[in-house]
């Protein structure tokens, strides 16, 4: 009884491995064939316009300003 038991487990854990590795090899298989055909799913958008009016240092200097400001408001809340 035990060992018809045993042999079931081995048989059905077979199966699943087998399974999941006759899956895996068709997963491969599929992304190389439609790997040509990817870029037709994604719709074109044009790379986005940099603002070159506003710079990087204007903008880390803007944001330290408000950080400045919100914690000078919070400071004057509290007291």
């Amino acid at each position: 009884m035990l060992t018809e038991g045993l042999k079931l487990m081995v048989l059905g854990m077979s199966w699943v491995f087998v399974f999941l590795a006759l899956m895996v090899v068709l997963m491969n298989f599929t992304a190389r064939v439609l790997s040509p055909f990817a870029n037709l799913l994604e719709p074109k958008t044009p790379p986005p316009k940099r603002n070159n009016k506003t710079q990087t240092g204007d903008r880390e200097r803007q944001q330290l300003a408000a950080a400045v400001a919100a914690v000078h408001q919070h400071r004057r809340r509290v007291n």
